[in-house]
């Protein structure tokens, strides 16, 4: 696949292969390098152990987005993660933590996993 780079994105490419303390913009440059080369995507895939997509991507980056080269590579922003957990589960756990088992009616002196799972399934009606 073709992957034409005019002098000023070759030099930033350089430069961010060169100068980097960032290993995943050391990789996309190295990478974007060696397929304007000529080298095969699925070996420049294969030599820096991502998918063949993540490059075709990381080409697409440079292509579509505006801004210095550099920027074009960095990672897009991405909304705040939303809570593994419910919220009725991180109020209680610290209490029944705090707690023991046989406090709640069970006949075991510790919690183990599994027995606080099945408590949680019960008392708050979720799965652990």
């Amino acid at each position: 696949m073709e992957f034409p780079l005019n002098a000023r994105e070759r030099r930033a490419l350089e430069a961010l292969v060169s100068g980097s303390k960032d290993v995943r913009h050391l990789k996309r440059a190295q990478a974007l390098l060696a397929v304007a080369a000529g080298e095969a995507v699925t070996s420049v895939a294969w030599r820096l152990q991502v998918a063949r997509n993540t490059i075709y991507n990381w080409m697409a980056r440079v292509h579509d987005r505006v801004g210095a080269l550099a920027q074009r590579l960095l990672d897009a922003e991405r909304s705040d993660r939303p809570d593994a957990l419910p919220r009725s589960l991180v109020e209680a756990l610290p209490q029944l933590l705090a707690a023991k088992p046989t406090d709640y009616g069970h006949r075991y002196a510790e919690w183990t996993t599994p027995l606080l799972q099945a408590h949680l399934r019960e008392a708050l009606s979720i799965e652990a």
